[in-house]
């Protein structure tokens, strides 16, 4: 694996490990399995690391970056704060 590999998956597991696990909760019922059922998702992103990686290197179509453009500045405020 590549540095900045190692920095995506270490980013993105810090990112989205407990969110993750709190959205799995609810449907198994049972933290053990929730967590596993993450860990194995991660498992699957370091498998395929670097399509996921190539993936969000593509461009934004310039029609879709101007929609984007329309979204009352609050709306684009919330979104980047979630």
């Amino acid at each position: 694996m590549t540095q900045e590999q190692i920095l995506f998956f270490e980013e993105s597991y810090t990112k989205y490990y407990s969110m993750m696990v709190q959205t799995v909760l609810p449907i198994v019922g049972s933290r053990d399995i929730a967590e596993d059922i993450v860990a194995d998702t991660f498992l699957i992103l370091l498998a395929k690391i670097n399509s996921v990686m190539a993936a969000g290197q593509v461009a934004v179509p310039r029609a879709e970056k101007q929609r984007h453009q329309r979204i009352p500045r609050a709306v684009q405020t919330r979104v980047r704060a979630a």
